[in-house]
């Protein structure tokens, strides 16, 4: 039997992630009542019938999954799905609202003419009603890219902005594309023969388009090879190399040459190599060189222009106040993310990477991390999809994710203490009160004439004060005796009590902890140590292998990886006998024996998202 493209889409998630499912959840991600995702599970039950060694599980209140006797089994079921590595019925029956939005946008972005409603629903194959509805969502999408979609009566539809715009949007779906077609590649040249390859299939993409990108890949697996291998070039930078290149070729032919591009990067001597490529592609398809297209090969579409620290503070703020944590005072956190953003917008070579393999498992265990994160860097660094893209979002989460796990593991309230002078008494309190609470830190002292000023000042958690001080409502105050009782401590721990909870209940509301795994407290401290221990040596192993922005994120992997091994729930996603082929065996041999010296057996898939980090630059 045949499933549609949307019913293929869900038996590869159930058989690439086997996992219980909510049908609710389901149906919420893809767009679908509860009634038609049933019907659609129906149909993939009886498809897997047919697939040796794979069963259709269901079970009322817990959820459904499919059940496998062998790795060997699952994957030949996944694989049965494919077809020269694309979607065996990619190309007919169905579109998720989704990949309609952006088909749309497709059509229009590489074609100067008006297109008619009509030639544009037959395209996707739904009605008018609901085209116009998917015209909404693709009108939205492109004010993202402050493009505009415009109508005109007997004419149709056409998409309208300034060129770096257009470009924006255009180097945004291809990207998505070459993404696809060079999934888990990790052999430059077979990366770069696979992206010529599968673009002149991709049908959702028009003809002039797949032409170019073809040809600029096959120069480079030809032509340009020798080049770019004397420069050890990152893949994520030849993707975007092509990516642009192909923007660049038809955009002229097309007779839109770039005629400025504000950018405060100037090209540098380090930059020859890449202007050497733009150079012996310009001149092979006769496309006249210019200034402005060559910083636009280089750069990219990049509009950032702020201070890094300054940025870095903002984000901070904003993600703190958005969490309801107090996260403005981690310098460590303030330092990772200056260093972040500075690499990533003064790096030679401005590429795109919108593909990391974690950017699932954050948005599923810290869906407000990331949608704050989000928020934040496209109020304060860019509203460009191209430059704010998941990687990217995902990639500074992290440094949040770690922050926010040292904040609940390191419970400490800044305290001020009050006399009568700010003098003497308050240091004899302090000492009694800090022998007696150890998560306690002192942030100053204050006189009766003062504490309100200070209290603004200092900013303290709570107030311990030999007086009482009635015009404090919005910060918790303790009187106590001048030589604290038994009775004033008590007192105090009950109010850190209160703010303990109010951590832990945001730790909570953050999903910080595995909700569906009861831990005891000797297996987190095994499972901890163990992670601790992998991390130090694959570290040491690395060092000169993992960009050093991105070690925070490695750790925190690491962990998660750890975690999973342990509890049995290691990524099980589809990969070929030829994944990590491109990978140094030495390094994934070393990955294998440091978990199994933890007795630890870790799975090839979790081997592939570690070395994925090698990869990052």
């Amino acid at each position: 039997m045949t499933l549609t493209s949307r019913q293929t889409r869900i038996a590869i998630e159930l058989l690439t992630n086997p996992q219980v499912y909510k049908v609710k959840d389901m149906s919420e991600k893809y767009r679908v009542s509860t009634r038609t995702l049933r019907s659609d599970l129906n149909k993939i039950s009886e498809w897997l019938s047919a697939q040796i060694g794979c069963e259709y599980n269901s079970k009322p209140g817990k959820g459904i999954w499919i059940s496998s006797s062998s790795d060997e089994e699952r994957k030949a079921a996944i694989n049965s799905l494919y077809v020269n590595g694309k979607l065996k019925n990619s190309s007919i029956l169905y579109y998720s609202p989704d990949e309609r939005k952006w088909l749309i946008l497709t059509k229009l972005v590489f074609n100067n003419e008006y297109l008619t409603g009509k030639s544009l629903s037959e395209t996707l194959n739904v009605s008018n009603n609901t085209f116009l509805s998917d015209l909404k969502s693709a009108r939205k999408e492109a004010k993202r890219f402050q493009l505009s979609i415009i109508g005109k009566n007997y004419y149709g539809y056409k998409l309208i902005g300034d060129e770096i715009d257009v470009r924006s949007l255009m180097e945004y779906i291809l990207q998505k594309h070459i993404d696809y077609y060079t999934f888990e590649i990790t052999d430059t040249l077979n990366m770069i023969i696979k992206i010529s390859l599968d673009c002149c299939k991709d049908l959702d993409l028009p003809l002039s388009i797949r032409r170019i990108m073809s040809a600029i890949a096959l120069s480079f697996s030809d032509d340009l090879s020798e080049t770019l291998s004397s420069h050890s070039t990152d893949r994520n930078i030849i993707k975007s190399m092509i990516n642009r290149l192909t923007v660049i070729i038809f955009e002229n032919k097309s007779g839109k040459r770039l005629i400025s591009h504000d950018t405060k990067h100037d090209l540098q001597r380090n930059q020859e190599k890449y202007l050497e490529v733009y150079t012996k592609i310009m001149k092979k398809f006769e496309v006249k060189k210019s200034l402005q297209e060559e910083k636009y090969f280089v750069f990219g579409v990049s509009d950032f222009n702020g201070h890094p620290e300054a940025v870095a503070v903002k984000i901070i703020n904003y993600v703190s106040n958005k969490l309801k944590l107090t996260l403005n005072q981690d310098i460590t956190l303030l330092d990772s993310l200056v260093q972040h953003i500075t690499t990533e917008f003064n790096s030679d070579y401005q590429y795109s990477d919108m593909y990391t393999p974690f950017t699932y498992e954050l948005k599923s265990k810290y869906p407000e991390v990331f949608l704050s994160v989000k928020e934040a860097l496209r109020i304060f660094v860019s509203e460009n999809p191209i430059i704010i893209n998941d990687a990217f979002i995902t990639m500074i989460s992290l440094h949040f994710v770690v922050a926010i796990n040292d904040f609940k593991n390191s419970f400490k309230v800044k305290a001020m203490y009050v006399c009568s002078s700010g003098k003497g008494a308050t240091s004899v309190l302090r000492r009694s009160v800090e022998q007696e609470i150890s998560c306690i830190t002192c942030v100053g002292f204050a006189s009766l004439s003062n504490y309100l000023y200070k209290a603004k000042e200092l900013g303290p958690d709570i107030i311990i004060s030999i007086f009482m001080l009635n015009e404090i409502t919005t910060i918790p105050t303790i009187q106590v005796n001048p030589i604290p009782t038994k009775q004033d401590i008590i007192k105090i721990e009950n109010e850190l009590k209160k703010l303990n909870e109010k951590v832990n209940l945001a730790s909570n509301r953050l999903n910080l902890d595995y909700p569906e795994q009861k831990l005891d407290v000797e297996n987190t401290e095994h499972v901890l140590s163990m992670a601790l221990e992998a991390f130090i040596r694959l570290k040491k192993h690395f060092i000169n292998q993992i960009d050093n922005k991105y070690m925070d994120a490695f750790m925190i992997h690491v962990e998660m990886a750890t975690d999973r091994i342990f509890f049995n729930k290691q990524y099980t996603i589809q990969t070929n006998e030829d994944t990590y082929y491109g990978c140094s065996s030495e390094d994934f041999d070393f990955i294998k024996k440091t978990f199994l010296d933890l007795n630890l057996d870790i799975n090839t898939t979790e081997i592939i998202a570690i070395l994925k980090y090698t990869e990052f630059r």
